[in-house]
């Protein structure tokens, strides 16, 4: 298992209780996966690291419109061809 810092910020804090913000959009964009957090506590000395159940990440966008074919005039029932980013299911 291969592991990457995280893009964090700062969340509430209360008494010896942190809390932290993972902005996964930054880290993982347009993706579906699953993953894992690895922790360790550190302050003067590191403490021993913990492993999180593995929990699914869902950044996935709806697809986006790269192109579509121009024309001058449309007629009625005319045909206009779009290109998405990626494929579109149930179309």
């Amino acid at each position: 298992m291969s592991w990457r810092n995280a893009t964090t910020r700062m969340g509430s804090r209360y008494g010896d209780t942190l809390g932290v913000i993972w902005l996964s959009n930054y880290d993982l964009a347009n993706q579906d996966v699953w993953v894992y957090f690895k922790i360790t506590p550190f302050d003067r000395d590191t403490g021993k690291y913990a492993i999180s159940g593995k929990f699914n990440v869902d950044n996935q966008t709806g697809p986006i419109i790269l192109s579509t074919s121009p024309v001058n005039i449309s007629f009625y029932n005319d045909t206009i061809k779009i290109k998405f980013d990626r494929k579109v299911y149930g179309i």
